[in-house]
């Protein structure tokens, strides 16, 4: 399953950069620290050189660990969460509704102490709008 990645955290090592020029796959700027939307470009890009019939290898290990949270850890705040509905709608403009609900019932043990179901639901769906919106 081409979705199958998101259970995953990536880092993005290019190898092949000729490869990647020639099918013109590039890092969507609306997405990455310092961008609109703070999270995603790694499994945007990866995803694009999925669907450019990229030749990808998956090889196990740790390359970088953070030791702050913030950059590594899953965070359940607004921006984050709008975010995330925004990813979900780039990797699909017809599947971001059940991704969007399927993210928030997974990790609901990890954000109902912070806010209810239906307000995860809903930043996610506005981070979608505004994806659509750009």
């Amino acid at each position: 399953c081409r979705f199958y990645c998101l259970t995953f955290n990536f880092s993005v090592k290019i190898y092949r950069s000729i490869t990647i020029i020639e099918k013109k796959v590039l890092f969507n700027t609306l997405f990455g620290l310092g961008a609109k939307f703070p999270l995603g470009e790694y499994l945007i890009f990866l995803t694009d050189c999925y669907n450019a019939e990229s030749n990808m290898y998956y090889v196990p290990g740790v390359i970088v660990k953070h030791p702050d949270c913030l950059h590594s850890g899953i965070q359940f705040i607004q921006n984050y969460e709008e975010g995330r509905g925004a990813l979900f709608a780039c990797l699909s403009k017809y599947l971001f509704p059940f991704m969007i609900f399927y993210f928030a019932i997974r990790k609901y043990s990890m954000y109902k102490n912070k806010h209810s179901f239906w307000r995860e639901v809903y930043f996610m769906f506005k981070g979608a709008i505004k994806y659509f919106l750009c």
